[in-house]
């Protein structure tokens, strides 16, 4: 394992990161308005394209909302649709003026088509009530005792996610609030709601089943054409026609047509209709022809249309086969390779609030790469966003936002119950959308768990009964096993420590035996450092990147897998920094073919070759090797030095070293009666030791710094607030060896402190230099393990018996810490069993204390369980 070494001097780095820090507070107040400035409303034909009615009133809400982010306590302006950046409880309000003539013939419902959570809704600051939003669209009803004619008030009060939707490496960025556009619409009392769509080929003939669902309101308020107009409707059945019709997108020659059904409803009702067209010779969809139908949905009374809606319908056939040797996808009766890549549905500073326009050049940009499969993470894609990959022919992979979850969180009501909600709200909208290939159900979960596998169970059977699309899962490279009930295909996903070559390969066979009834994809992709142009014999670089695509997907070619997926189309902002790439901004997942702003890297141009068989663009391979830092033998010698100047020059300070280790009780006698040694000899043995370790930590983390498993521990144990500076300190060993050295010293103090202040409790007269000499030698053993820490890098990347080399070391951390207990009997004069119980309690006490802090906090033990089931 190498990795490149920033030679940034680590003075400057730290200064560097106090003026980012700075600039970054300074500068979020502009972040946000740039944002709102930025966003570009919808236009009257995207608007339409979301709520495809004539006989609608439908009105953007985008613009001026008052916010307030501490329950009402003060306000501020902001423009709606936003991105908060912190994730808490955010009020918006704003007026709403609805005349009375609409207010008499529509029923008003807002349409939310992406909230990042909850939402309460209150109008004219009547509670209306509270909503799960998880960035599904969705439709909210306001009641009609509530609206007045003329102005209104409406408030919406939005919560973030909750935490373990975020505790996962390389999350994308939490956003809270209004995200997406928010759209008031008027419906008329009578209107068609949910519709499902189900097609059965049968030899040339296609069969749609059309399940629907008819909505009423007030239908009292309903103007009645003769001879009906003298009737009161308000408790009695209203009898209405549905019929659907089938036309070519654009044309007007009807395809085909429904029976017409004759419904009676009721005010306020909900009734599920099903309606059936037969098409023969129909024009199917694909990604390479995107023939498109639109299905017109009318509700009329008397020949006047009561209500209009229309959908697109895209016809085509997929499944999932086995000839025998391996499992495919045919589409419309053939083979069909996924050539896919993942998409995080942000841009830049804008965060999740990304405007129509954008999505229709990243639409362009995914047409030009190549791909025919979007697989789209974090969150459901933006209603637009699907009916451009209607138009334009990208099939949608949807995740269900449930990634690295330990056993016991999958297990919980609270997590059950709100991956049901996503799945329903999800499936309700996009489930008829032509471009919807499959639902995805989790990445990244602990496979021996019966609570993974109960929610496996409770998840599939409710999408089961929903939809008929290809269900999904993501199993990390390395699993032992795979539960298989209800998925169709599993996707393998490899990290960088899987080089592509023989051993990726039959990783990839290996896993499939053990989902040998599921077709399998793979997915791959790493991390960048942006500006890196060293060539690919740097494994950071952005040709090593491209090499490492290209590799991958050939190999991926070699075997039964029906196809890959690239993670990721575009760089996104993270949770929480990231470790492995040093990157100059550590809260930008760079694992993109793209940047934030969609500037192409070498990776793009040569996925797109491998896609569309064109000529490969030319790799450099630079000249890159990486050995041990110098720095380590440096101040290793540096300290041995120290070492042996101290015991050749000092008669006394040679003997109290072979005493400390060969006779610890007299040595330790020495100090309870108070024959001093020199504090400048102790002080210089606790400098060599303190450097010691730190050489030592400093050589682990430096070779453990773009691990996952490194990522993945850091964010439990890590707080934020910490990382900026300990990030920069594993890849600068400079740094590194400052800061542990400091560090090691502080915890010597420490214990001399706690020795010192146990001492009042056994009325042993002793003090702090006494206290401090016995903490210091100690821990002498430390120094046995200067030689090896010296070369310890060395040793690391080229031995993989790392835990045996760990295991000694730990070894002797136990030893200098029995030696610590040792000490503090003899001098304290007490039975040596009553010392080591009352040292261990205090061990207990104070890592307990942390550790039940940390769980408390972020519920380190289920991770640290997830961590040694699935990422070790």
């Amino acid at each position: 394992m190498i990795f490149t070494q920033n030679s940034r001097y680590f003075s400057s780095q730290f200064f560097l990161q106090l003026l980012f820090v700075f600039a970054g507070i300074i500068n979020a107040p502009n972040i946000s308005y740039s944002q709102q400035q930025s966003y570009k409303p919808f236009t009257k034909e995207q608007i339409h394209a979301l709520v495809p009615s004539s006989s609608r009133f439908v009105s953007s809400l985008q613009g001026k909302w008052e916010r307030s982010p501490d329950n009402g306590n003060s306000w501020d302006v902001v423009e709606l649709p936003f991105s908060e950046l912190e994730a808490k409880r955010v009020t918006y309000r704003r007026a709403l003026r609805i005349e009375k003539d609409m207010l008499q013939k529509y029923s008003w419902q807002l349409y939310c088509t992406g909230v990042s959570d909850e939402v309460e809704v209150y109008i004219n600051k009547q509670y209306v009530g509270r909503y799960f939003g998880g960035m599904t669209p969705f439709y909210i009803k306001l009641p009609d005792r509530m609206i007045a004619a003329g102005t209104n008030t409406l408030e919406l009060v939005v919560s973030p996610m909750p935490p373990f939707t975020q505790r996962h490496i390389f999350s994308q960025k939490s956003y809270t609030g209004v995200i997406r556009e928010l759209l008031l619409v008027g419906m008329p009392q009578i209107w068609v709601n949910d519709v499902r769509i189900k097609s059965t080929f049968s030899g040339s003939t296609c069969d749609l089943k059309t399940s629907l669902t008819l909505s009423s309101g007030a239908i009292e308020k309903i103007p009645l054409p003769s001879p009906d107009s003298g009737k009161t409707l308000s408790l009695k059945k209203f009898p209405v026609n549905i019929e659907a019709t089938l036309h070519r997108m654009g044309k007007s020659e009807t395809i085909s047509q429904s029976e017409i059904r004759t419904i009676e409803i009721e005010r306020d009702r909900t009734i599920p209709i099903d309606l059936g067209l037969r098409i023969t010779s129909p024009e199917l969809w694909s990604p390479s022809e995107p023939n498109l139908y639109e299905m017109t949905i009318k509700i009329t009374k008397n020949s006047i249309i009561l209500d209009e809606y229309v959908i697109p319908v895209g016809l085509h056939d997929i499944r999932i086969t086995n000839d025998g040797e391996k499992y495919a996808v045919m589409l419309n009766g053939s083979p069909f390779t996924i050539k896919g890549v993942e998409y995080s549905e942000t841009f830049g500073g804008v965060g999740q609030t990304v405007s129509n326009e954008q999505l229709e050049k990243d639409v362009l940009l995914l047409k030009t790469l190549g791909v025919n499969v979007v697989r789209l993470r974090f969150a459901p894609p933006h209603p637009f966003l699907a009916e451009l990959c209607n138009k334009n022919g990208l099939l949608l992979l949807v995740d269900f936002p449930a990634y690295d979850i330990p056993a016991s969180v999958a297990g919980s009501d609270e997590f059950l119950v709100r991956m049901n909600n996503i799945a329903e709200r999800s499936i309700s909208y996009f489930d008829r959308q032509p471009c919807l290939l499959g639902w995805g159900i989790g990445d990244g979960f602990p496979e021996s768990s019966s609570e993974v596998k109960k929610y496996q169970e409770n998840i599939t059977s409710t999408i089961h009964q929903l939809s008929s699309k290809i269900l999904y899962k993501t199993v990390r490279f390395g699993a032992k096993n795979i539960i298989t009930d209800g998925i169709d295909l599993i996707c393998f996903r490899a990290d960088k420590s899987w080089q592509p070559g023989d051993d990726f390969r039959d990783e990839i066979e290996r896993m499939r035996q053990l989902a040998t009834q599921k077709a399998v994809m793979v997915c791959y992709g790493k991390l960048v450092q942006p500006n890196n142009l060293n060539g690919y014999a740097d494994p950071l670089s952005v040709e090593s990147q491209a090499q490492y695509i290209r590799d991958c997907y050939r190999t991926v070619q070699q075997t039964k897998a029906i196809g890959s997926i690239v993670w990721t189309f575009n760089d996104y902002s993270t949770t929480r920094q990231i470790l492995s790439t040093n990157s100059s901004d550590q809260f930008v997942c760079t694992s993109g073919l793209m940047d934030e702003y969609r500037q192409p890297r070498l990776s793009y141009f040569m996925y797109k070759a491998l896609l569309n068989d064109e000529k490969e663009p030319l790799l450099r391979a630079g000249n890159f090797k990486e050995d041990t830092p110098v720095i380590y033998i440096g101040v290793g010698l540096l300290f041995g030095i120290l070492i042996f100047l101290l015991m050749s020059r000092f008669r006394r300070f040679r003997e109290y070293i072979g005493r400390a280790i060969f006779r610890p009780y007299n040595f330790y006698s020495d100090i309870r009666d108070q024959r001093i040694l020199s504090t400048f000899q102790t002080l210089a043995l606790g400098v060599a030791i303190a450097g010691t370790g730190a050489i030592i930590l400093s050589s682990v983390f430096y070779f453990y710094r773009a691990s996952a498993g490194t990522e993945f521990l850091f964010m439990m144990l890590v707080p934020n607030i910490f990382r900026a500076v300990l990030d920069t300190a594993l890849w600068n060993p400079a740094y590194s060896l400052l800061l542990f050295t400091l560090l090691i010293l502080l915890k010597l103090l420490g214990i001399a402190l706690i020795i010192r202040m146990a001492a009042f409790f056994v009325r042993s007269r002793i003090f702090y230099t006494d206290a401090l000499t016995i903490s210091i030698w100690s821990v002498l053993p430390l120094l046995i393990l200067l030689p090896i820490a010296m070369g310890l890098f060395k040793i690391l990347t080229i031995t993989s018996s790392h835990w045996l080399l760990l295991s000694i070391m730990g070894i002797v951390i136990i030893w200098c810490t029995t030696r610590t207990l040792e000490a503090t009997a003899v001098v304290f004069d007490l039975p040596k069993p009553r010392v080591y119980l009352f040292g261990i309690i205090i061990i207990i006490i104070i890592l307990g204390s942390f550790l039940l802090f940390m769980n408390y906090r972020s519920g380190l033990f289920n991770y640290l369980q997830y961590y040694f089931a699935v990422m070790r």
